[in-house]
């Protein structure tokens, strides 16, 4: 199926409503055909893994388009300077969030760029390390506890300075790691402690609200 044919198809499965849900702020520019993202996905499985493809997808300015492209991309296909130049491309949305979860967990350089933009001064590229890391603590690797507990210390420690988007992220990546094994369990369940015993947004936060969240 060539990027025509795609195309085409997308703007007939299109809506006016989600359409009109998205503006340029939220879409950086990008434009929309107003797909639900279940029927981006069902679109996707049409289609085989196709990097070429997917790259014409995010060479556009469309982020319906770009969604479908984390569907079909291939993580192996990638240099680690050429994700670096992918991310550029990346703003807060499901685009960015498909591609941390389909395409950079899935590569072999997702645990550089958690470390790399965890540190980042740019709180959009923290939020991402969270979101690769959520993923990549969902699957089956060779990845050390240890590792997996470091990224809980950091998550404690910096959870009330960062701002709601990052925290967003910080939460999902606590409850994925929670759920990898029984030590880890334990150790979110003390960083879900310490988080709550902590303010959060300008309001006291109980230790079992928190918890609950990243457990569940």
């Amino acid at each position: 199926m060539t990027l025509e044919d795609v195309v085409q198809k997308l703007r007939k499965q299109g809506e006016k409503a989600v359409r009109n849900g998205w503006t340029p702020e939220m879409t950086r520019g990008d434009e929309t055909y107003g797909l639900n993202f279940s029927a981006v996905k069902e679109v996707a499985e049409e289609l085989r893994k196709d990097p070429v493809l997917a790259d014409e997808m995010y060479a556009g300015s469309n982020h319906d388009l770009k969604v479908l492209a984390t569907y079909i991309d291939d993580p192996e296909s990638y240099t680690r300077d050429e994700l670096n130049k992918r991310s550029e491309q990346l703003y807060p949305s499901p685009f960015a969030e498909k591609f941390c979860r389909l395409v950079l967990a899935n590569s072999e350089h997702a645990v550089h760029f958690i470390g790399e933009w965890i540190r980042c001064e740019s709180c959009e590229y923290r939020a991402y390390a969270y979101h690769t890391l959520a993923e990549l603590a969902k699957k089956k690797n060779r990845l050390s506890d240890d590792f997996y507990a470091s990224c809980l210390d950091g998550i404690a420690e910096n959870f009330h300075k960062e701002k709601p988007d990052v925290q967003q992220a910080m939460q999902t990546a606590l409850a994925a790691i929670s759920k990898r094994d029984a030590a880890l369990n334990k150790k979110g369940k003390e960083t879900s402690e310490k988080i709550g015993a902590g303010r959060q947004n300008g309001r006291q936060v109980r230790p079992e609200q928190t918890l609950r969240k990243a457990t569940a």
